[in-house]
């Protein structure tokens, strides 16, 4: 077939056009849709929507982060205290050396008076006098200067190692309980690969006393094939789920079970990481408030 290349000149034009027209407008709703979505953000209608429109959208949190966010605000209130205690002494040892730099500043000045309305009657006599005593003068004003000057250096730069250490310490504190978390998340997937798969149907019209059964007649026949390992570690995940008991509810759905199953195992290994936590953290504490009462 022969296409006119006016013709196709003509349709290569249009279609440009007319997708950039389309990609401008999908931009600009983009953007609409954006600053809409932020400003309600900002005014709290998102929230308010969320409430009225999806009871699923507001959670209460677990009693894990609340726990968690317990422990990170203690961390930036002992952060405040220590640097707070640190200003203060800062600020003290300033004010102390200041105050003692004036006081020798001042009775020199007037030893120096006092001694030179002395000689001034006797002028002929002390005038090499004179001239030791300003350079003498001169010379104390010097050292004086000098020591407040080192004192006032060695004490910012303790300040500075203090704050610094203090901001460590909380850093530190922070990624550790980011990584026990963590291991403690890849510790539970790993016990929920080796946990079997329900039949959640035929579990509905069952008690509590029968589930439990058909579960342990299945982990017997799972340990029979294991080797002496693997026994051990499954013997360790089994102690770790001897408590487990499933909560009965108003809908009884398998899948709110397996839920509240997975975060009562998971809410297990949280307390026990944020309870060696809050031991090192007491530890490392006595260790700084020690360090900063000894300076």
């Amino acid at each position: 077939l022969y296409i006119d290349p006016i013709v196709f000149y003509r349709v290569k034009i249009w279609s440009i056009v007319t997708g950039i027209i389309c990609a401008t407008a999908f931009l600009l709703l983009t953007l609409i849709i954006q600053g809409l979505n932020r400003c309600f953000r900002s005014l709290g209608c998102m929230e308010h929507i969320c409430k009225n429109c999806c009871t699923c959208c507001v959670r209460e949190k677990s009693p894990r982060a609340k726990q968690i966010y317990s422990m990170l605000d203690s961390i930036e209130h002992y952060k405040s205290q220590q640097l707070e205690k640190l200003r203060e002494n800062y600020t003290q040892q300033v004010h102390r050396i200041k105050e003692n730099c004036a006081q020798q500043v001042e009775w020199i000045q007037n030893s120096y008076s006092s001694q030179a309305k002395h000689l001034k009657d006797i002028r002929d006599i002390g005038t090499s006098h004179l001239t030791s005593l300003k350079e003498q003068y001169y010379d104390q004003l010097k050292r004086v200067r000098e020591y407040s000057t080192g004192q006032l250096n060695w004490v910012r730069e303790n300040y500075v190692f203090q704050r610094n250490k203090i901001r460590k310490f909380s850093a530190h504190q922070v990624l550790r309980i980011r990584e026990g978390y963590k291991y403690q998340q890849q510790t539970l997937n790993k016990v929920l690969e080796n946990l079997p798969s329900f039949y959640f149907e035929n579990c509905r019209g069952k008690t509590e006393d029968e589930i439990n059964q058909e579960f342990e007649v299945y982990l017997k026949s799972k340990m029979a094939g294991l080797n002496d390992v693997q026994l051990k570690n499954l013997e360790n995940k089994l102690k770790n789920l001897e408590n487990f008991s499933a909560k009965s509810t108003s809908t009884s759905l398998p899948e709110i079970q397996l839920h509240a199953t997975i975060g009562e195992l998971h809410g297990r290994h949280v307390l026990l990481a944020i309870e060696n936590t809050d031991n090192n953290i007491q530890e490392e504490m006595g260790d700084v408030v020690s360090e900063i009462t000894k300076l």
